[in-house]
């Protein structure tokens, strides 16, 4: 995948992929001070639980506990790791508090449809 993104994407942030492959989870840039919401932070964040992380809620229980900037860090490692195992990987507990938001699957659904 780097290769695809050689000259298309700025340098930081493919050496910052290339290395969740051997990064250990010490190493991650979680609260990096004065550095809260920075893009290639998150993404290696993302991308380094949706390899060594085996379920969304193992990863997301983990990045709240880390500290830093847990909800940008959450969102996009949860928006990474619901496309790697879809709806079926949040625990039906967490469903159940949704209540009518539910239906928001719904709509995306007939949204997708429509187009």
């Amino acid at each position: 995948m780097l290769h695809r993104l050689q000259g298309a994407a700025p340098r930081a942030l493919i050496e910052a992929i290339g290395r969740v492959a051997w990064e250990q989870e010490s190493d991650l840039p979680l609260a990096v001070v004065g550095e809260a919401g920075y893009v290639v932070h998150c993404v290696e964040i993302a991308f380094w639980c949706a390899l060594h992380r085996p379920s969304l809620e193992e990863a997301l229980i983990s990045l709240a506990e880390a500290g830093g900037d847990t909800d940008t860090n959450g969102a996009v490692a949860g928006a990474l790791l619901g496309a790697r195992d879809g709806e079926a990987s949040i625990p039906p507990r967490w469903l159940d508090q949704l209540g009518s938001a539910r239906g928001v699957a719904g709509l995306a659904e007939r949204l997708i449809t429509a187009s």
